[in-house]
């Protein structure tokens, strides 16, 4: 699996739990090679989590043919790293942790505009809760 955030953990995820909620939208994740070719690395389901370890909220695709299967573990950034392209139906971003770009395409572009909203405002927390640290007034 993809991870990013360095060992992160998904709370409230039991092990063989279906991927099944309204919040999450099928994709396909495409990683881009060394040689510039956009290699397929799975289809799945993609939800917004809590991920444990890095305290933040951040993207995961299960596979959807072994739910048990983890495709990707990503940490929101606040910074201005994701972009949406193809009619609404792709996001994408160069990962710090990995240093690679990554897509999803979405099948549905009301998943895709869902997964984005969900992504601008995590962004807008992590951006707050810099500030408010930068200013003392804030823990982390």
């Amino acid at each position: 699996p993809l991870r990013a955030g360095r060992g992160d953990t998904l709370r409230g995820r039991s092990p063989g739990a279906p991927c099944r909620t309204a919040a999450m939208a099928r994709v396909k994740l495409y990683r881009l090679s060394e040689t510039g070719q956009w290699d397929d690395r799975g289809t799945g389901h993609v939800s917004m989590e809590y991920l444990e370890s890095s305290k933040a909220l951040g993207l995961v695709v299960m596979s959807e043919e072994a739910h048990t299967n983890c495709l990707l573990v990503h940490k929101i950034y606040a910074e201005d790293i994701y972009q949406k392209q193809g009619a609404d139906t792709i996001i994408m971003w160069t990962d710090p942790d990995l240093k690679t770009d990554l897509a999803l395409s979405f099948q549905e572009a009301e998943g895709c505009n869902y997964i984005w909203t969900q992504m601008r405002l995590a962004q807008d927390s992590g951006r707050k809760q810099q500030r408010e640290a930068a200013e003392g007034g804030g823990e982390g």
